[in-house]
């Protein structure tokens, strides 16, 4: 049994193909919708923080000065060897 290219193509006439490709692009929309609006809220887009000015200070000074601030100071040890070597 052959199907005629009438035949394959007679799936534009349904109605169901059309509602389910219109459901799909909803669907879509509202993810995307979705997925934007939590990007804004789960990385406080718009929100900004002063960072101090720590140039010149030792490493536990400006670890102390951003607790004081409610930062929190992030220290890499290669970074911290590496300023070591320069400054002796």
């Amino acid at each position: 049994m052959r199907m005629t290219i009438k035949e394959f193509f007679s799936f534009k006439t349904n109605k169901f193909f059309w509602l389910n490709i219109v459901a799909m692009i909803v669907v879509v929309v509202v993810m995307i919708f979705g997925v934007l609006k939590w990007m804004d809220v789960y990385t406080h887009h718009g929100e900004t923080v002063v960072v101090p000015d720590v140039k010149g200070m030792t490493t536990e000074e400006a670890a102390k000065m951003f607790r004081n601030r409610g930062l929190v100071a992030i220290l890499s040890m290669l970074r911290i060897k590496r300023q070591e070597l320069f400054l002796n």
